[in-house]
């Protein structure tokens, strides 16, 4: 309980101070510096998943490499911005645009690792490659490296539970979305807890439990597509409608 009570403060403080550095930065306004930029790409990291977030943050960090071509930070935190672009939009990306996200992402983030295997950060954009390459065995074991590195990032725990959950394991899925929520359970990647939360219950034959959790995900991050497609199967198979 010590051990989830602090991971929570954490993970709180750690938003508002990222926010802060960065208003602080962008009122600044002059001659930005990399680590300025990349602030700034990073606070964007505490609001819900949305394109509107995800392409300024990709411009962002797409400044900070072009000054400072070696910032592994930068590499893995543009890795996993243009795969959440396919994870999440792929129907609005299209298909090859979509593609040519995930396929740059991984290239990045596979530099990233060349520089530095110890940057936590990457591992998530790795892991996502991973499933959508349908390998669970190195998405997997991209997952927990990132959680060795740090225990404290709720993605990593998202990543795990969509891992088991394609892997026919729902019930994995629910406790690893549980161990993300209990981290995080005010942060901006709680939506994804959520989803995962009501998939899990969904493939388990618990139809209230997942309606329930996925008109949670819903209303946390209305831009997001992926939580709306999933409640109307969820519906349907209650034999309700929408």
């Amino acid at each position: 309980l010590q051990d989830r009570i602090t991971s929570r403060i954490a993970n709180s403080i750690g938003r508002e101070i990222v926010v802060a550095a960065a208003r602080e930065s962008e009122a600044r306004k002059t001659n930005p510096q990399a680590s300025d930029l990349l602030l700034r790409a990073v606070a964007l990291n505490t609001r819900p998943t949305s394109l509107e977030n995800l392409q300024p943050q990709e411009k962002l960090l797409r400044e900070v490499l072009l000054l400072d071509p070696n910032s592994v930070e930068a590499m893995a935190q543009l890795a996993t911005t243009l795969i959440s672009q396919r994870r999440s939009f792929w129907q609005v990306l299209g298909p090859q645009v979509a593609e040519e996200k995930l396929k740059e992402g991984y290239s990045i983030a596979l530099k990233a690792k060349e520089h530095d295997p110890a940057n936590a950060s990457m591992y998530e954009g790795l892991g996502w490659h991973f499933i959508y390459r349908r390998d669970l065995t190195q998405s997997i074991a991209a997952f927990q490296q990132g959680i060795a590195l740090n225990r404290n990032y709720s993605p990593f725990y998202h990543g795990l539970a969509f891992a088991r959950l394609i892997s026919g394991e729902p019930k994995q899925t629910i406790e690893y979305a549980e161990q993300a929520l209990s981290l995080d359970p005010r942060g901006p990647q709680i939506a994804p807890s959520m989803l995962f939360l009501g998939l899990g219950h969904f493939f388990l034959g618990h139809d209230d439990l997942a309606v329930e959790w996925i008109e949670k995900a819903r209303a946390e991050a209305p831009k997001n597509p992926s939580p709306l497609q999933h409640l109307a199967v969820a519906y349907a198979k209650k034999g309700d409608l929408v």
